[in-house]
Order: structure tokens, then sequence, then C-alpha cells
């Protein structure tokens, strides 16, 4: 668990490293564009897998929560590592700072997240701080959040409070944080004989074979265009991943060491892990979607070791970014919260959704205007259960993070980035099962309604665990919406990796608007959603992605930054109005694979100045000018990642690190 109290002794050894390493330019900060005053909801529970015999799924209970005190504890060579390897610092609430709403929603009553322009030093959060008579108690650096914590206040205080910081011109961003408790993992109940089994006619029978899900979205025929492939970055944030298991081994990485150090292996995410990108060739367990990847994986949850039964949105958000900036271009979220909707009723307040909505936006917004471009896959959520203990399935807006995003309650402030950009990088997937004969119909358990975006199998699905020494196995079937988003998440990766310059908008068209199969209604009573869905399909999509690459051309060219090195964000902008994002290598050089027409390139954070137009010609290779830039606006929150690592060389010498 990471005490707060100790962040002052960290920030105090790393801003004097930071003066050392930045003089000239210390106090300049980076941060999140803003809509109205928002409330931040949160997510914090991996779905509830259900088996396939299982027709309801039970609701955690809230735990109880014991007051550990404030102890404070010294800073030694043995726990130096859980302080220095990370930017990030999170407020976890206790029991009483967290008040629960009659809609089953609750949110951190003592905490304000602040998020501050790109011109803000420390001078601003101080002074900002003092506005709300709080102090800082957490911090994001990358994206220039810090957490400040304030006196016990309603959520329409906070609310109010965020709006009036908001005018303030050194915040961009201002939220209230909502909580949901900390549930244990799901254990499957089926065990299996710890072998994959194979069959050419399984998406045809009933789901005894258990490679069904792969011959249902036909990726085993995507399969056949493995020469159009290249090995791409995937991100999921999840529980913790077993990086030794023997399937997932070579393909396992984490954001950074910190991430790395607090990894808690678990079922969930590991079999999350193993549906993606599970090893091919290795004569063991399963093949995952994707054959040549790399899994960078952020385990969200709080040590709840520690006593810690409470998490926020923010948790969820920053692994998100961490994996963003570490490469990802599709992230999966197989966590969703709708399972803490009150007893008795089926639906959250939508001033919860709308404020959650708005914080999970703003995340991506920031994150595209950076030059960086990906998609989030989301599970749809596994319904709630109600007072007579009867389930229901009910609407994927209930499901949080970003299921709550929509076109209106999307912040539309952030330079070069509109609502409808925010939800092209959205994509929510529903359950299905298998009837056999080819036939599908949506799981019991799946949420679902109009802001679902496809849906795949979710029942019955065989993939990777943790070693379980009682049953000599490294697999097992789980079901639920968070086994049918990773299969989202893979093709969708599958697809990327035709061409990694493609946006995610059109990842996202390629992946949702390339259907054959219609999936049937529920035939359950307790499924409130009603509808046909389209099933997701690996081949259609991957062929999709293969035809809009045939003719396209390639630009190359290199940004060369005057006041520092490293990577730099750069959009380029056809003449038809398509926006294609990218982050440099380090040395500045990009290359993009483009449809033969006309581009502008721009340089995020630099003057117009530098705008180059370029045209690109079907099948040959175009260099764009080098680009020499005065000036660049760096980040806050890059400068203090820095000057950590500088601090942690620096322990290295002494023997302390």
């Amino acid at each position: 668990m990471k005490r707060f109290r100790f962040v002052n002794t960290v920030i105090s050894v790393t801003l004097a490293l930071t003066v050392i390493a930045f003089p000239a330019s210390f106090n300049r900060a980076s941060a999140p564009e803003a809509d109205a005053g928002s409330a931040a909801a949160a997510t914090v529970t991996a779905e509830p897998c259900t088996t396939a015999e299982k027709a309801e799924i039970t609701k955690a209970a809230e735990p109880a929560v014991e007051d550990s005190g404030d102890e404070v504890k010294d800073i030694t060579d043995e726990n130096i590592s859980d302080y220095i390897d990370s930017a990030d610092v999170f407020y976890e609430p206790k029991a009483e700072s967290v008040t629960v709403l009659d809609d089953g929603s609750a949110y951190i009553n003592d905490v304000v997240s602040v998020f501050f322009e790109d011109s803000a030093d420390e001078s601003d959060v101080e002074r900002i701080a003092g506005r709300l008579n709080g102090e800082v108690v957490g911090s994001s650096s990358w994206m220039n959040e810090v957490e400040i914590k304030i006196e016990k206040t309603d959520f329409a205080g906070i609310e109010k409070l965020c709006g009036e910081i908001m005018e303030d011109e050194d915040v961009e961003f201002a939220s209230c944080s909502i909580a949901t408790p900390v549930s244990e993992e799901y254990v499957p109940e089926d065990p299996w004989d710890g072998w994959a089994s194979w069959d050419e006619e399984a998406e045809n029978r009933y789901p005894s074979y258990n490679n069904w899900w792969i011959t249902a979205t036909h990726t085993d025929e995507a399969w056949n265009y493995m020469d159009k492939f290249s090995k791409i970055n995937i991100g999921i944030v999840d529980s913790g991943v077993d990086a030794n298991h023997p399937d997932l081994k070579n393909v396992v990485s984490f954001p950074d060491t910190f991430f790395e150090l607090h990894n808690a292996p678990g079922d969930h995410g590991t079999h999350v892990a193993g549906i993606i990108g599970a090893e091919h060739n290795n004569n063991t367990c399963i093949s995952g979607i994707v054959p040549d990847c790399n899994l960078i994986c952020a385990d969200w949850l709080p040590d709840k070791e520690d006593g810690q039964r409470w998490n926020s949105e923010i948790r969820i958000v920053t692994a998100f970014a961490n994996a963003v900036k570490a490469g990802a271009k599709v992230v999966n979220f197989s966590l969703g919260s709708s399972g803490n909707i009150a007893n008795g009723t089926t639906d959250r307040y939508q001033f919860v959704k709308d404020a959650e909505g708005r914080l999970t936006s703003y995340y991506i917004a920031k994150l595209l205007e950076r030059g960086y471009d990906f998609i989030c896959c989301q599970s749809a959520g596994n319904g709630t259960t109600t007072r007579a203990n009867k389930f229901y399935a009910v609407d994927s807006t209930n499901n949080g993070t970003f299921c709550t995003v929509t076109k209106e309650n999307a912040v539309k402030t952030v330079d070069g980035v509109t609502p409808e950009d925010i939800v092209d990088r959205i994509i929510v997937v529903a359950a299905c099962r298998n009837l056999g004969g080819g036939k599908y119909e949506q799981c019991s358990f799946s949420n679902g309604g109009e802001h679902v975006s496809v849906c795949a199998p979710g029942q019955s699905i065989y993939s990777t665990i943790p070693y379980e020494e009682s049953l000599d196995t490294y697999c097992d079937y789980m079901s639920g919406t968070s086994m049918a988003a990773p299969v989202v998440t893979g093709i969708a990766s599958l697809v990327w990796s035709v061409n990694q310059s493609f946006t995610g908008a059109q990842v996202k068209h390629f992946v949702c608007d390339n259907t054959s199969i219609e999936v049937a209604d529920s035939s359950s009573a307790s499924h409130l959603p009603t509808g046909t869905m389209r099933m997701v399909d690996a081949k259609l999509a991957v062929e999709a992605a293969i035809a809009a690459s045939e003719n396209n051309g390639t630009a190359v060219g290199k940004i060369v930054p005057f006041n520092h090195s490293g990577k730099v964000g750069i959009t380029l902008t056809s003449d038809d109005g398509t926006v294609y994002r990218a982050v440099t290598d380090e040395d500045g050089s990009y290359s993009f694979s483009l449809p033969e027409g006309g581009y502008t390139l721009s340089i995020n954070k630099a003057s117009s100045d530098y705008d180059t137009h370029f045209e690109v010609t079907s099948s040959q290779e175009t260099t764009v000018e080098e680009i020499m830039v005065k000036r660049i606006d760096t980040y806050y929150g890059e400068k203090l990642i820095n000057a950590v690592h500088n601090m942690r060389s620096f322990l290295s010498k002494i023997g302390l690190y």
C-alpha cells in the first residue's frame, strides 16, 4: 500500500534532483482540458465471471474496513523501491472517506482531483490547495494531476468546488472521484484437464470444444494472413498477470518497474492475457488471438493485504495512461461497476454516469492531443442482483469507466479533439454463448443496450490461469463479458498490426462494421436490454484492413526539438480531413503508411509556423524535410519522471537501490 505521509519525503528528494537536471525549466506543468465541473466515477471490480452453468451472478458484498490509522514508516533500503519507481501516488480512501448514494454509487467525500495547465508550477499547486484549505495527498505527474484532501463534502458540494476551481487560469480540469468496493477475484468451478483440444468444426457444436471462440470469430481464418501482421503492443488493465506462465512468459511486460513490482498474479488477469496473446506453437495450453505481441500489463487493484477495500477511478485511468505511454495501441478493460447498483434498482443516476464520462473522456482527449492513438476496449458488464436475489442484465452505461462516455458528456475543450474523436476510441463488448449449429445468443448475464459496439464469445472460454497444483493445470474455463472484451481486443490488435498508421477510429470501423453473424437476443427473461447484435469477425476485419492499405505510400521524416531530446507528438491531417496521430521515436524520426494524397504535418505543443505540407504517392516513399523546432513545451510530469530515474541511479550507486 502506498502511504501518502511518504509523499513529501520522496518529492523533496525528487525535486532536488529535478532542479539539478532542469535548473532553467523546472516550473512547468502539463495537464488536461475540461468541461463543466465534474465528478469522476470509478470502476473497481474485475467483472465477476460466471461458469456456463450459473444463470446469475452474485453481487459482491461491501466488506467492512478497519481503520489502520496513520502509521508512518521509515523509507529504508528494503522498501525504497516501492516509492522511487513511480511518479504516480494514489490516495487510498478508508471507509469513512466514502459516501454511498441511494443508487449504490459511492464517491470519495474528502478528495478533489485537479489537473493543471502546462504553464502552471508548484506554487500554483500550493495556491489551489490553499484555496481548498486542503493538502496534496496523491499525484499522477505525467497527467499533471494532484489529489487534494479537503473537508468532508457532499457530492453536489464537490461538483460545485470543481466548477469554481476550473475557472482558475492554471487549472484545466477538476473532478470528484467515485469509489467502489474491491472484491475478490472469481475462481472458476469447472476444472479442465489442462490441455487444449482443437476441433475444426467447434463453432458448429455445443460448447464442449474449448476453441469454439476462436472458430466462431473466424480468427483461425484470419491467421491465414500471418505475413500481413506486425508485432504490436497491447495493454491490459486488470488484476495481476502470471508473468511466469509457460504460455505468457515471453509476451508479458509492464509499463515500468513500479507496475512490475506491484503485479499480483491472479486468475482473472492471467485468463484475459491468454485470450489475447498466449504464445503460439509451444505445445502449451492454447494459442492467443495475436501471434506476435507484447502485452503491457498494469495491475490496477489496491493492496488488499493492507486492509484497503475501496478504489477510485483515478487508479484505473492512470494505469490506462501508463499503458498507452508505454506504447499500447489497444487497451483491454475487463472490469466494471454494474454489479454495484443498489438493491432494488437497475440503473445508476445519470449525473453519476455523466461525471464519470467527463473524467474518462478527458484522459482519452489529452492522450490524443499529445499524439497517442489507441482504442479502449471494455466489457459491457455482467448485470446486477436485486434485493430479492434476482439477477438482471442491464444497460451497459451502468458499467462505469469508458462505458459511460457519450458524445453528450465527453469533454469538448481539448484542442483538436472532438467528442466524436473520443467515442471513436471506445469499443464496448457484450457476450454471447454458443447454441450449436452455428447459432448464438446473448448471454443471460451480459449487459446490452445501444452503446454496445459489438458482441463476442463470453461463455465457457478456455484460457490461461496461474498454475493450479490441485488440478495440475495451467488453463481453465471462465465466463463473463470479461472474457468477451479480450476477444475483441485481440482482433482489433490483429487489424491494427496490418498497418500501425491507422487511426483508432479506422480500426474501430474495421472491427465493428465488418461482421457476418447476427447474435440473437437472450432468451432469458432477466436480460432487460433487447435486440440483436453483431458478432465480431476477425477474418472480415483483417481483410478490410488489408484492402485499405494495399496501395499506400510511405512518409518518413524527423523532428529535431531544439530544447530537449526524446519523443515528440505529431499529427498528420490529410487534405480530406482525416487526422493521423503518432509519437516519434526517441531520435525524433517517424514513418507513416498512408493513402495517396496531400497531408499537413503539425507538431504538438509547437507553433503552427512549423506546419509542413507534403504529398504521398502510391507505393512510393516520400521523405519529408527535417524540421528543427526552436521550442516545444515539455511536460512537467516527464521531467519529474526523468528526475525519478536520476534518483534511482544515484541511490543505486550508494547501495540503496
